[in-house]
């Protein structure tokens, strides 16, 4: 399943445009809403502990929090809003 069907899934709007990009950081899920957004960063050490799957659910469920809530922080400056899920 690739990440487009996850976010539906999950419950993001179609609107919601949802992106991986895969740093030496871990994997970073964004995601954007016009002049809205937030990314979650999983870090390899949370990968290596929950599985990629699990963890990708749990950054798409944690956006979709944000949505649910106040809606996708506004973009401030060049920076997004940002979380990481690591190994807690």
């Amino acid at each position: 399943m690739n990440l487009k069907e996850m976010a539906q899934r999950e419950g993001l709007p179609a609107a919601v445009q949802v992106e991986r990009e895969d740093t030496p950081a871990g994997i970073l899920i964004r995601a954007v809403e016009g002049e809205r957004g937030a990314e979650i960063l999983i870090t390899p050490s949370a990968c290596k502990m929950y599985g990629e799957g699990p963890s990708l659910n749990a950054a798409l469920s944690r956006l979709r929090g944000l949505l649910e809530g106040d809606g996708l922080p506004a973009r401030e400056g060049q920076h997004w809003h940002h979380e990481e899920l690591a190994d807690f």
